[in-house]
């Protein structure tokens, strides 16, 4: 109902009005800066990001209507430093710049788990302009079998 969307798009509004200016712990720009120089987050932190991102996820529906221009991105598999030099040529997500990531963000790389926590702090910041597709890597067997989740239990 509308009171019930109300609250909760208030909610989802005031999530990030503690977190200015920009060099909170648990912004994308600090995030980025953090994970080039690998220095890990606190599980607290980690969990703290994936909550919020995950507060706007479960409120998209199941097929997206995006707008163009939109920059799209494949197939990371927990190449940190690809993901860097592409933020690095068109520029980091934000209200006028929007991305489509098409999943596939973990495994074969060494860097999983900083992709999946940097997208994931994005996607709370600019959750109308930062879209992550669900690829065949990111299920239970998947990332099981291909390191992902013994990579977050070491990290």
């Amino acid at each position: 109902n509308e009171i019930d969307d109300g609250r909760r798009q208030n909610r989802l509004d005031s999530i990030w009005s503690f977190q200015e200016p920009e060099v909170s712990k648990l912004s994308p720009l600090f995030l980025l800066d953090e994970f080039c120089e690998q220095r890990l987050r606190k599980p607290v932190e980690a969990i703290e990001i994936i909550n919020r991102a995950r507060l706007y996820m479960s409120q998209e529906e199941n097929v997206l209507e995006i707008l163009a221009p939109i920059t799209i991105v494949g197939d990371l598999h927990g190449q940190y430093f690809d993901l860097v030099k592409i933020f690095d040529l068109v520029g980091t997500p934000s209200i006028s710049n929007s991305f489509l990531f098409l999943g596939d963000y973990v495994d074969r790389g060494k860097f999983s788990c900083e992709v999946m926590l940097l997208l994931f702090a994005f996607k709370a910041k600019y959750p109308k302009d930062v879209f992550l597709l669900r690829g065949n890597h990111e299920c239970r067997a998947m990332s099981g079998h291909f390191g992902f989740k013994e990579e977050c239990k070491v990290k």
